[in-house]
């Protein structure tokens, strides 16, 4: 402009706001990033834990990528009966690295009740949640498989043990096997495995397998929830040499003579090596001896039925004297009972001053409140 001088004419305002160009992002070449350490790749993956759109492009870009991605970024499965079969065609992809990743899987035997059928919104949701826990998952629910009416066979047995390779938690829920021998040779093949959980499940033909098995040397945990606990305890018991678990959970809605007698053999069986263990609807509780788990950490019995008589399978309020006295792990930190009185007035018969002088013994001083 005529009569200002140069340096002091402003510049356009569309120049000083014109925004840079940005720089033109390029990828690493091949023969570079291949020399990068995976461990400063997984440095970076794990700083991006909480970027879910990220760490989602991320699992696109290699496949060894992909376990890293998925610790932080675990999918949510849900089988059921009308997507089995896709769910089937993706793990038999030859490209797929779901199965190896899984490490908890549920069973669930279909039957013809609707009610049956797995539901997200029915309070079992966080017993039978459908995702994997593994290196690549950390949701704490297991992948859910509901079969159709019928029994576990050989190809199932396969299915499972070539599948799943790496499980470390199986559970079978309302499931028949055709004998004891093919449930034995599949717990055997499982070598990983750490939990097994059996409920509302049998066997056609309860024959004790006529070959030896092996059982897994990681399981430590047991759960079982069935009719009779004889024949599968009584083929555990058939294996030389300790059993290898740690924490045991049995439960049944009706005790018979002969389980409860089992049941104390095992839990005996088991000495000191047990630490944790769960008895839910007990009868016959008189039988089973508790004074040679030495190492007892906790202690949960539920839904114990207190009667008036004395009758067989029957406790009543002494009974329940005689099972505190006959503990004693100088380790118990917790100890729960849940009762049920037939009679309510029962519940007066209870002696506090009796309870409090055997809760008074050394073996009880580390017990929480």
């Amino acid at each position: 402009m005529p009569g200002i001088p140069n340096h002091e004419r402003h510049r356009s305002i569309l120049k000083t706001q014109r925004p840079r160009a940005a720089g033109r992002v390029r990828s690493l070449p091949k023969t570079l990033s291949d020399k990068i350490p995976t461990e400063i790749i997984d440095i970076i993956l794990d700083h991006l834990h909480a970027d879910r759109q990220t760490l989602r492009a991320c699992s696109l870009v290699c496949k060894s990528w992909l376990p890293t991605v998925r610790h932080h970024f675990p999918p949510r499965i849900t089988i059921r009966p009308r997507n089995v079969n896709e769910f089937s065609d993706l793990l038999s992809s030859p490209y797929s690295t779901l199965a190896t990743s899984i490490r908890r899987l549920a069973i669930q035997l279909q039957g013809d009740d609707p009610s049956s059928f797995f539901e997200p919104e029915s309070p079992r949701a966080e017993c039978w949640g459908s995702s994997p826990s593994s290196p690549g998952y950390t949701a704490c629910s297991p992948l859910c498989i509901p079969l159709h009416p019928g029994v576990l066979g050989p190809m199932e047995r396969a299915c499972l043990t070539t599948g799943f390779p790496n499980l470390t938690e199986l559970e079978f829920q309302r499931c028949t096997f055709l004998s004891l021998t093919e449930f034995a040779t599949l717990l055997s093949a499982l070598h990983n495995l750490q939990r097994l959980s059996l409920s509302d499940t049998e066997w056609l033909n309860a024959q004790l397998p006529e070959t030896r098995q092996r059982i897994p040397p990681g399981l430590h945990t047991l759960e079982l929830y069935l009719s009779h606990h004889r024949d599968f305890l009584t083929w555990l018991l058939s294996f030389p040499g300790g059993l290898p678990f740690e924490t045991v959970r049995l439960g049944s809605a009706f005790w018979r003579g002969d389980d409860a007698l089992m049941v104390n053999r095992f839990l005996r069986s088991l000495g000191p090596r047990l630490k944790h263990l769960s008895l839910s609807s007990p009868t016959y509780l008189g039988e089973v001896d508790l004074s040679f788990n030495s190492e007892l950490r906790s202690l949960h019995i539920s839904h114990l039925l207190i009667r008036g008589d004395t009758g067989p399978g029957f406790t009543s309020v002494d009974g329940l004297m005689d099972i505190l006295s006959k503990l004693n792990s100088a380790h118990l930190t917790v100890l729960v009972f849940y009762l049920l009185f037939q009679n309510p007035d029962l519940s007066a018969d209870l002696d506090w001053d009796a309870i409090g002088r055997v809760l008074s013994k050394p073996c009880f001083e580390n017990l929480e409140p």
